[in-house]
C-alpha cells in the first residue's frame, strides 16, 4: 500500500483543491483501493506524522514553512510531488494579489524546485515552472458520468463562474463592451462568485455563495446554455486551464471565450452573440472531446503510473 499525505490550503475546499486534489484522489483511491491510500493534512506537518508516509503530496506550496516541510519529506526518504495549475511567477500586475504573489515568488520557485516530480495542468506551466523532464501534464478531468447524455433545452441562461481574483479579466474596457452589447440577448445572465462592476441589466442575477460541491454536482442540472469566460492575453491566461469549458459542457451548454481556438480551448465559440443552432453540434464536439482527452480514469492511470514510478526508484 502506498500512502500518500496531502496538503494544500489549510481548511479551504475552494475550486483548486477540489479539481487538482480532492476528486482526482478520491476517485484514484477507488481505482486501486489495495494499492494506494491518501490523508488530508493541514500545512506545517509534523516530523513524526510525515515519517509514517511514502508520498508527499503537495499544491501550491509557497512559503518557507511549505518548503521546510518538502526539504523533511526528502531527508526521510519520501518523494515529493507538487501540482501547479496556475502560472504564479507570471501573474499580471492587475490581479488582485499580485504584491502578495510577487512577494512568494522566489519561495515558490525553491519548493519546486526541489520536487522529485510536478504535475502541471498544462504544457504551458511546464515551461513556467522550468520542470520539463520531471514533471506531467496533468489536465483538470471529469468521469464520464458527469456529463449529461444531451445538451439542455434552450432556456437562454449565460453565465460567469470566478472570483475576485479574475477582476480584470472581466472588467477591463474590452469585456465590458461585449457583456454591455451581448447580456441582453439573454433571458438570464448569471454571476457565480465575484459580482463584477459592469452595466447590468434587468436580466441579471447574482449567486455569491456557491458552495464548490454544490457547484460542481449540480451542473448536470443546471441548465446553463453559455459559459462565459473572458480572459486578458498574458502568460498568466494563456498557462490557465480550460475548466470553465469543461464546465460549460457539464451543465450541457458551450463555452464563449476569446481564448476560442487556442489550445484547450477549440471547442469553443468567441462571441456571446453567436446563433443558439450552433449549441448541440458544438456541445456534442465537446463531450467528445472531453470523453477522449479529459477523462478522469484516464487521467488517473497516468498519476497512479507516476507514483509507481516514483516509489520504485
Amino acid at each position: 500500500m502506498i500512502k500518500i499525505l496531502v496538503t494544500a490550503e489549510a481548511g479551504q475546499l475552494n475550486g483548486v483543491t477540489f479539481w487538482r486534489a480532492i476528486r482526482p484522489l478520491s476517485i484514484l483511491r477507488r481505482m486501486y483501493p489495495d494499492q494506494i491510500d491518501y490523508t488530508l493534512a493541514k500545512r506545517g506537518v509534523p516530523v513524526f506524522d510525515l515519517a509514517s508516509y511514502d508520498v508527499l503530496f503537495a499544491l501550491r506550496p509557497n512559503s518557507v514553512e511549505d518548503k521546510n516541510v518538502i526539504e523533511t519529506a526528502k531527508l526521510l526518504g519520501l518523494k515529493v510531488i507538487l501540482d501547479v495549475d496556475d502560472d504564479l511567477c507570471n501573474v499580471p500586475p492587475m490581479h488582485p494579489k499580485y504584491l502578495e504573489f510577487e512577494a512568494q515568488k522566489e519561495i515558490f520557485r525553491e519548493c519546486y524546485a526541489l520536487a522529485d516530480w510536478v504535475w502541471c495542468s498544462t504544457e504551458q506551466l511546464q515551461f513556467a515552472m522550468d520542470c520539463i523532464g520531471r514533471s506531467s501534464v496533468m489536465p483538470n478531468a471529469v468521469l464520464p458520468e458527469d456529463l449529461p447524455d444531451k445538451p439542455a433545452p434552450w432556456r437562454g441562461i449565460a453565465c460567469w463562474r470566478g472570483s475576485i481574483m479574475a477582476k480584470d479579466d472581466v472588467e477591463n474596457d474590452e469585456a465590458r463592451d461585449v457583456y454591455k452589447k451581448c447580456a441582453p440577448l439573454y433571458d438570464r445572465f448569471v454571476w457565480f462568485g465575484y459580482t463584477p462592476n459592469l452595466p447590468h441589466g434587468t436580466n441579471f442575477v447574482a449567486r455569491k455563495s456557491v458552495d464548490t460541491l454544490s457547484y460542481f454536482f449540480g451542473l448536470r442540472n443546471s441548465g446553463v446554455n453559455v459559459t462565459w469566460k473572458p480572459m486578458r492575453d498574458n502568460l498568466f491566461n494563456r498557462a490557465k486551464s480550460n475548466i470553465a469549458w469543461i464546465e460549460a459542457a457539464m451543465g450541457g451548454g458551450i463555452c464563449v471565450t476569446n481564448f476560442a481556438l487556442e489550445p484547450g480551448w477549440e471547442h469553443c465559440v468567441s462571441v456571446l452573440d453567436f446563433h443558439r443552432d450552433y449549441i448541440p453540434e458544438l456541445w456534442q464536439e465537446s463531450r467528445e472531446a472531453i470523453l477522449k482527452d479529459y477523462n478522469l480514469l484516464t487521467v488517473n492511470e497516468m498519476r497512479f503510473a507516476d507514483i509507481k514510478n516514483l516509489v520504485s526508484n
